[in-house]
Formats: structure tokens, sequence, C-alpha cells
């Protein structure tokens, strides 16, 4: 329906996903306050797969054919982690972050250090875009080649180099 849907009732299921959110949510901040960039980013990557298991374990394409509210619960709880997603890779990628914000709909959705972004039911979600681009083959075997990748840097440092004043090139 283009929307996020009304749940009826969460189960047990739905509400043990809530609250990994919320926890995931809360060591996240935690972290980011401590600056310990890696960990938290451990915990963006680890709540995406808590999400994907969710989804393919609770499967929404089949639920919406037998019981449209579970299916409703299911979907709003899928967004409601999408949605912690996206403010929590806002500090780390900033554009990617609002672009995916845009797509969901999310403006300013209410959130502390304790709490997850609130997120209410009705929102309007665009048609969804590519938001990141396939890197070329040849890239990404220069970057896990050693000696390829050294060179690479080193291009990539010259090229940048070029366009900086004379006192800050390295």
């Amino acid at each position: 329906e283009g929307k996020v849907p009304e749940p009826e009732a969460f189960d047990d299921d739905d509400l043990e996903f809530a609250s990994a959110i919320k926890n995931r949510w809360r060591r996240y901040v935690e972290l980011m306050y401590k600056a310990r960039l890696k960990a938290a980013s451990e915990h963006i990557v680890a709540l995406a797969e808590e999400g994907n298991r969710y989804l393919n374990r609770r499967a929404p394409w089949k639920a919406v054919k037998e019981n449209r509210g579970e299916a409703a619960a299911i979907l709003f709880n899928a967004f409601r982690c999408g949605a912690a997603l996206v403010y929590m890779l806002k500090p780390l990628t900033p554009r990617s972050s609002q672009r995916f914000a845009e797509m969901m709909g999310i403006k300013n959705a209410e959130f502390s250090d304790d709490e997850p972004p609130r997120i209410d039911s009705g929102i309007r979600i665009s048609k969804p875009s590519l938001v990141f681009r396939k890197l070329p083959k040849e890239l990404v075997e220069s970057l896990l080649d050693e000696g390829k990748r050294e060179k690479l840097l080193a291009q990539v440092k010259e090229e940048v180099s070029k366009d900086r004043p004379e006192f800050l090139r390295f």
C-alpha cells in the first residue's frame, strides 16, 4: 500500500525483536559516546543481520495471505528496525543515511539515548532507488591484491595532493 502498516497486535517473537532493536540501539549509543566507531559499526551490522533473520523467519509475504494483522506487525517491526539503522548510520555515512530516510519517509523521528526512533504507522514510503553503486570488479581486485593496492593508494595520494596548496601536500 506504500505506507507503514498499523499493527494490530504483537506476538512474543515480535516483542523479542523489538527488544533486540532497543538493546542494540542502547549499546550503539554507549559505544558512540566512547568514540568506539568500529564497535558501534559492528552493532549496526548485527542489527541489520537480526532484521534479516526476523524477516526470513516471519515471512510477511506468506503471512499477508493468511493473517493481514500478523503481516502488519511484522512489517511495522521491520520498518522500526530500518529506521533505527538509518539513525545509527547517520554519523558514519550522512548522505547515504539521508537518502534512506527520504525513501522511508522519515523526517524527524523522536529518539533518545535509551529509545530508538519512534515510528508511527501511516508514513508514506517512496519508491526504492539505489543508494550505493557497485564497485567495478577491477577496483575490488586491486584492493584485494596487496601490491596493486599500494600502487593504487599512491596514485590516489598523488591525485589528491595535486589539488592541494603546496603547504598541505604530503
